[in-house]
């Protein structure tokens, strides 16, 4: 929503996925002479990590890599978004079956179960692809 105003800095971040450039979107958005919102992705114990709270990083990484949490940074002052993050779709469903709040669903719900998790992967993928879109056009 934030990236509906063209003079406010935006990133994600992810401090367990890729520290270089978490540290890059927080120098950026606090040298922005305007406003700056930076989202970052933490799991919390509500998530029912598999293998509890200490495998945060990896669930973080693989948040990342499987394309639920893109990372990205748009700076106002360049006019210019990057998307700072690849995304392997096909460890999608091992992100969110290593968590309780999706897990769940094969004994609330395993009746639509298969068709909850694709529209929540398919959801992603759109989005992920919007974020290439925005690469493209500034680069056009």
């Amino acid at each position: 929503m934030a990236l509906a105003y063209p003079h406010v800095y935006v990133a994600t971040v992810s401090l367990g996925a890729n520290m270089i450039q978490l540290l890059k979107a927080f120098k950026e958005a606090e040298a922005y002479k305007g406003p700056s919102i930076i989202i970052a992705y933490a799991p919390c114990i509500s998530h029912g990590i598999e293998g509890g709270m200490e495998n945060t990083v990896d669930m973080q990484k693989l948040a990342v890599n499987c394309g639920y949490f893109p990372l990205f940074r748009y700076n106002p002052e360049e006019s210019k978004f990057y998307l700072d993050s690849k995304a392997d779709f096909n460890l999608y469903e091992d992100f969110l079956m290593k968590q309780n709040r999706y897990s769940m669903l094969k004994i609330i719900n395993p009746v639509e179960m298969n068709e909850l998790l694709q529209k929540n992967k398919n959801y992603a993928i759109r989005t992920y692809e919007y974020y290439k879109s925005l690469v493209k056009e500034e680069s056009e």
